[in-house]
């Protein structure tokens, strides 16, 4: 089947990059439409086949609530795709249902050695597979029970079969999101699966690139992968919630999702897994699971998780440089040591983020504690009314709690605080306790190595629930009483209040949840050039359609609120779980500059805060922005933050110089044209260490083509010694009309980067009109785009 529809891309004509900012730039105005239903409505009756006829920018919505017995795959070149529900915030919603048997190889040390059997990391429900800016929204995927696989023998040195053999474990999973960049996952159910989404961004190419020594994995895009966001989610019912493995990119960030009942199914289940392998005793399950992922950062914020096993997991190298903020993590399904098979798991990983970890709720997980209440009361004299005020309060707590073995134990106290109504208005009178651990008590131990303080405010509480029945609107929302124990969350990262928005811990439900999400993409790892840091980034809403350099500008009050750095990664830990003790320093606060944030293409800089130039060791700098007041684009209907990005900083052996040359001169080009030729000159800043080959990528992910010659192939592989200069063409505009051009080498055995350089910003003048249409589109002239009909005759209009 074949669709007609017509993407033309504009832009604008500029000379200066502040001046494309600010005007509207690359915009497809045929982008369709589709629909799908089982009842004849839609433009097709299955997902798949709507996927398969959609191009870049096109939006495919689900109008029904129908269950699909179908697996749907999403394959580059595939981007700024959207798949919805018609209805993303209803409680029904159209489920994708598959269990993928298919996708389990390699079985063998033999098929391991052929990368076109490793098909575990693909297995899925729905499968995102290199794909960049796709959104996922409110669509259930249920992949039909825990399936989990076990093949004995399989992984060696890659090489050969020879020597110690390690068996594949792994298991069928509901989404999966392989090599991939900008996926956002919103209002979606994900269940019945042994994991329920599993992300790998395992790109020897990105960012941090490869760090366990395997040198000869090939790059999955040419592009920075990871900063996905999952928003919003019911994650629940699946052996683990959430399974990040080589996630070696820009890290992601989990907020305002309800990760609930995430164990084996039954304690059956449990012995069986555990009895597979020698890998079955590092799967006890639970919400989340971390493994290999050393240096990307991951921000898990305001989530409600309640009736997993483990919370935080680690397999190898897990990492200690996850930001954990705003949580509530209450009671597990069966307190750990109870637990026949797993009792308390050695890959807890929660005591050892003690300096990354603020404003969390935590219920006990090793053992429920024996609750007992005090009834307090307090009085005073009300002067203006001539009487005695009275006030009662019922204090509830244990005289021992064990959150987990590891964890220091809540602070014990002998007092607590009445309120007594005035009519001067109400005061808060000191009353003596009997001596307990009372909800909402502090986690703090000043000695090593749990370092955990008070000012952090990460508190004991066995939170309780206006309803744990799914169905229900109160639904893992706090019952009134322990709302006012909950912290109102850590300020640098809190919602901000405003109307009709609490800022609490814990995941807001809609409506309640800020609308319009501002999104933060980092464009390049920072260089540290004469004593400063320097941050490429774009600023996007969420709310609108993804357009790109739509106009966005002239009303948004954009601001930096949080700016911190994190240095001095380990390089190379050798951990497993709990058994890595490592504990990251405090982030370091950065003043925020006054350079003005806008949407688009953003450059600023901080002070290097010591850190000298091209021998940093691994780090990050954290951001996070906030938007108010947005007219006409209504980016937000209240005030928000952005996600939390890490913007990497890497060590490096070489850098190399990346310059965009006219076609003909040798002089930097400006206003470049999709389709029109111009060249890059790439050459070493630095004499390079070890010489390794050279990739040139975008920080879009958008494609170059290269002309045919003995110094680069077809896939922007640099094939003879530097400096070269390359013909090259546009195939799309990127967002914004701005795109940056780097040069990126492997990693060498000591964990560096062998070399980097990236381009200055080039902007783009227009027309332009895209090269790299979908197989299934026609390409027609521009007319009115009512018009327009599939075979179904349904009209296909833009967005």
């Amino acid at each position: 089947m074949k669709i007609p529809s017509t993407t033309l891309m504009m832009s604008c004509s500029i000379s200066v990059i502040l001046a494309c900012l600010s005007s509207t730039l690359s915009i497809p105005l045929f982008a369709a439409t589709l629909t799908v239903s089982k009842d004849g409505r839609g433009d097709f009756n299955t997902i798949q086949d709507a996927v398969d006829h959609s191009q870049p920018y096109d939006v495919v919505t689900i109008l029904d609530t129908a269950t699909y017995p179908e697996q749907v795959t999403l394959r580059a070149p595939l981007h700024h795709f959207t798949l919805r529900s018609a209805n993303p915030t209803a409680l029904r919603k159209p489920t994708i249902r598959w269990t993928d048997n298919v996708n389990v190889g390699p079985t063998t040390c033999a098929q391991a050695l052929d990368t076109s059997k490793i098909t575990f990391d693909k297995n899925g429900a729905l499968r995102l597979i290199n794909v960049r800016n796709i959104h996922i929204e409110g669509i259930t995927i249920d992949a039909a029970g825990a399936t989990p696989f076990n093949f004995p023998n399989v992984w060696g040195d890659g090489v050969t079969c020879t020597g110690q053999l390690f068996p594949l474990f792994h298991g069928n999973t509901g989404l999966v999101v392989y090599g991939s960049a900008q996926a956002i996952i919103s209002d979606c159910e994900i269940d019945s699966a042994y994991f329920g989404i599993y992300i790998k961004d395992r790109d020897p190419h990105g960012p941090f690139m490869n760090r366990n020594g395997v040198s000869a994995v090939p790059p999955f895009a040419r592009m920075a992968l990871g900063n996905h966001l999952l928003e919003g989610n019911a994650i629940h019912h699946n052996t683990w919630g959430i399974f990040m493995e080589s996630a070696w990119g820009l890290g992601s960030e989990f907020r305002d999702n309800l990760i609930y009942e995430n164990h084996h199914a039954t304690p059956e289940a449990a012995a069986a897994v555990r009895a597979m392998s020698s890998e079955g005793a590092n799967q006890p399950g639970g919400a989340f699971f971390f493994k290999d992922v050393q240096q990307s950062s991951m921000t898990i914020r305001n989530n409600t998780l309640w009736h997993n096993f483990l919370i935080l997991a680690g397999g190898f190298r897990p990492g200690a440089q996850h930001l954990i903020v705003n949580n509530i993590f209450a009671e597990p399904h069966v307190a750990w040591s109870q637990d026949v098979s797993f009792s308390n798991s050695f890959l807890a990983l929660d005591p050892f983020f003690p300096k990354r970890m603020k404003s969390n709720a935590y219920a006990a997980q090793a053992d429920f504690p024996v609750l007992d209440s005090v009834l307090a009361t307090a009085s005073l004299f009300d002067s203006a009314a001539q009487r005695q005020a009275t006030g009662e309060k019922r204090f509830y707590g244990s005289k021992v709690v064990r959150i987990m073995n590891g964890f220091p134990s809540p602070i014990m106290d002998s007092s607590g605080l009445v309120e007594v109504p005035l009519s001067s208005g109400p005061k808060q009178v000191s009353v003596s306790l009997p001596a307990a651990i009372y909800a909402g008590a502090f986690i703090q131990d000043n000695t090593a190595p749990f370092n955990f303080v008070a000012v952090d405010q990460n508190r004991w509480l066995e939170t309780q629930f206006l309803s744990t029945q799914p169905s229900d609107t109160g639904f893992l929302q706090p019952a009134p009483r322990f709302q006012e124990l909950l912290s109102p969350g850590w300020a640098p990262l809190r919602y901000p209040e405003a109307s009709g928005i609490p800022s609490r811990v814990g995941a807001l439900p809609p409506p309640s949840r800020p609308q319009g999400i501002l999104r933060l993409v980092p464009l390049a790892p920072i260089r540290v050039d004469s004593g400063q840091m320097v941050l490429r980034f774009m600023v996007h809403p969420l709310n609108v359609p993804t357009i790109p350099g739509a106009q966005f500008s002239g009303d948004a009050d954009l601001s930096i609120t949080y700016l911190r750095l994190e240095k001095n990664l380990p390089v190379n830990l050798i951990g497993f779980g709990g058994t890595s003790s490592l504990q990251l320093p405090e982030a370091e606060p950065i003043s925020i500059p006054a350079t003005p944030i806008h949407f688009g293409y953003n450059e600023i800089k901080l002070p290097a805060s010591g850190l000298a130039a091209d021998a940093n060791p691994f780090g990050f700098v954290e951001m996070a922005i906030q938007g108010t007041g947005v007219q006409g684009t209504a980016v937000t209907r209240n005030s928000t933050v952005s996600n939390v990005a890490a913007f990497p900083i890497i060590p490096l052996t070489s850098l190399f110089s990346v310059e965009a040359l006219d076609a003909s001169q040798d002089i930097p080009a400006t206003g470049i044209t999709m389709g029109k030729t111009f060249r890059l000159r790439i050459a070493y800043l630095k004499t390079p260490v070890k010489a390794n080959p050279v990739l040139l990528s975008t920080a879009s992910g958008a494609a170059l083509k290269f002309e045919a010659s003995t110094s680069v192939d077809s896939s922007g592989n640099i094939l003879s010694a530097l400096p070269v200069t390359v013909k090259v063409q546009f195939t799309e505009v990127p967002d914004d009309g701005v795109e940056l051009i780097s040069a990126t080498a492997y990693a060498d055995s000591a964990y560096k980067v062998t070399g980097y350089g990236q381009s200055q910003a080039i902007a783009f003048s227009g027309p332009q009109v895209s090269l790299a249409r979908g197989k299934n589109h026609s390409a027609l002239k521009p007319v009115n785009p009512l018009k327009f009909r599939n075979l179904m005759g349904r009209k296909i209009r833009p967005r």
